[in-house]
């Protein structure tokens, strides 16, 4: 794939100019190659929490929960486990 091109604002130069100057980052392309791989798997992360709604939605009709009942019966094991 061939070199892009991009214009970015003061502050991103900015912070690029900082990070290869910290010496972490060789030159720009490392920074924005370590930029885009966070982008990539929060994108991940959305599309699987997406998926993960719609499982739920499709899953019918919201059962009740009783927050008391719920810890009540895990102190009950837990006590058991003791």
């Amino acid at each position: 794939m061939g070199a892009m091109q991009t214009k970015l604002g003061p502050h991103f130069e900015s912070f690029i100019d900082r990070q290869t100057a910290s010496g972490r980052y060789k030159d720009t392309a490392e920074v924005l190659e370590a930029a885009l791989r966070l982008l990539e798997r929060e994108e991940m992360k959305l599309e699987w929490l997406r998926g993960e709604i719609a499982k739920g939605e499709a899953s019918g009709d919201p059962q009740p929960f009783d927050i008391d009942e719920f810890l009540a019966e895990m102190h009950r094991e837990s006590d058991e486990v003791d």
